[in-house]
């Protein structure tokens, strides 16, 4: 059972800057919200993280953003429990103002039922049952700088008080992403690769870019031909039509990471 941590606002202040100063850390110190309750804290490294980029919707048999970014990362997660007598919009400008510092961009933002779904956003994307709220409350917004990504979700629940979950997300060196991507993801998660293309729209076409860390170059175009050919032969004739594969061994994986498919729209 996780644990739930009820500390005061001085506290978890000192933490969150202690945590942004920490060399596995290099996210903005976070001030809590009035009164704010931190519900949870939790810190994972070399954590797979989809970044969504679009409204939730049903996905075959689960719920997904169609538009996300995939990436490998430190992930710190906050949840923040305010209580009903707080307004929503200040609550959200309230944090809003402090994870878009000078210089970051608000890559998507969503509020109310343009956002889709608040149950699956709570139980399928974030995995907390306490985020979920009526859909016309809810809003999310995803901020990024050159180092790091915060994915901000906010909600007010039935009996009044207002949730707000903010993940510090900070890709892995060699692994950042793009937000003009359609779609990054791990090589090996075929599931996630089919129902991208099996979503997309008809006539839509993409390039796939797939790229492989290994010893050598070589060794690199080797794997990465690998890759093609495995995720060819998952995805059969139909789904891999409109879709041309690039092997980029291990070229350029600032930007594409490593043992990673993106996926870009052909015009």
């Amino acid at each position: 059972m996780r644990t739930k941590i009820r500390i005061s606002s001085i506290i978890v202040s000192s933490f969150l800057s202690i945590t942004a100063l920490s060399p596995i850390a290099n996210a903005a110190s976070i001030t809590p919200y009035r009164d704010a309750q931190v519900e949870n804290t939790a810190i994972s490294n070399n954590h797979n993280y989809v970044i969504p980029l679009s409204k939730i919707q049903r996905s075959g048999r689960g719920w997904s953003p169609e538009k996300v970014l995939d990436v490998d990362a430190q992930v710190t997660r906050f949840t923040f429990k305010i209580p009903r007598s707080n307004d929503l919009s200040e609550v959200y400008r309230f944090y809003l103002n402090q994870i878009k510092l000078a210089g970051n961009d608000i890559i998507f933002e969503c509020n109310g039922r343009s956002c889709g779904s608040s149950n699956a956003w709570a139980n399928n994307f974030f995995n907390d049952y306490r985020l979920y709220g009526a859909d016309d409350n809810q809003s999310l917004v995803v901020v990024q700088n050159p180092d790091y990504y915060h994915v901000m979700y906010l909600n007010r629940r039935g009996a009044g008080d207002v949730m707000v979950r903010i993940d510090q997300v900070t890709p892995a060196i060699g692994n950042s992403a793009n937000p003009f991507f359609q779609q990054q993801l791990s090589v090996f998660d075929l599931p996630k690769i089919r129902r991208f293309i099996e979503d997309k729209a008809d006539g839509d076409r993409y390039f796939a870019i797939v790229t492989a860390n290994s010893n050598t170059p070589v060794e690199s175009f080797e794997k990465a031909a690998i890759y093609i050919n495995d995720i060819k032969l998952g995805l059969g004739t139909r789904l891999q039509a409109d879709i041309e594969f690039i092997n980029l061994g291990n070229s350029d994986t600032t930007l594409y990471g490593e043992d990673k498919v993106t996926f870009i729209k052909r015009q």
